[in-house]
């Protein structure tokens, strides 16, 4: 689970989450990916050139 035991928690308590965005060099295509406070992908999409 990556949800705090109770509203108003601390992130330095527990769990902390941010959001990473890189760009493909060749192909311009979009990587978006949710990460946990140790780093770990917790959800990634990749958005393609129009």
């Amino acid at each position: 689970m990556h949800a705090p035991p109770r509203a108003n928690t601390s992130p330095a308590e527990g769990p902390q989450h941010f959001g990473e965005v890189s760009i493909d060099g060749e192909s311009a295509a979009l990587t978006v990916h949710l990460r946990d406070r140790d780093g770990a992908s917790l959800w990634t999409t990749t958005l393609p050139t129009p």
